[in-house]
């Protein structure tokens, strides 16, 4: 058995998950009650469309590592 981690989007969708045969839930947890207006703790938050990115200086190292690999495929090919 493979134990997943599975974020559903709505409630349509977690019921359609459990009706499916073979699929066994564990158990279910609830997000976080959001901050209270006044605290600035929302605001450090990472916006979700931006989770995984890489920092400037990781990224123009792994764009160049991208374009030195694909000059040299073309050189050869």
């Amino acid at each position: 058995m493979t134990l997943l981690l599975v974020e559903v989007p709505n409630e349509v969708a977690a019921e359609a998950l459990g009706r499916q045969p073979g699929v066994r839930v564990v158990g279910v947890v609830t997000p976080p009650e959001p901050a209270p207006a006044g605290e600035p703790t929302s605001a450090l938050l990472v916006p979700r469309r931006w989770a995984g990115s890489l920092p400037d200086q990781s990224a123009e190292a792994w764009d160049q590592h991208l374009r030195t690999v694909r000059d040299e495929w073309e050189r050869i090919f």
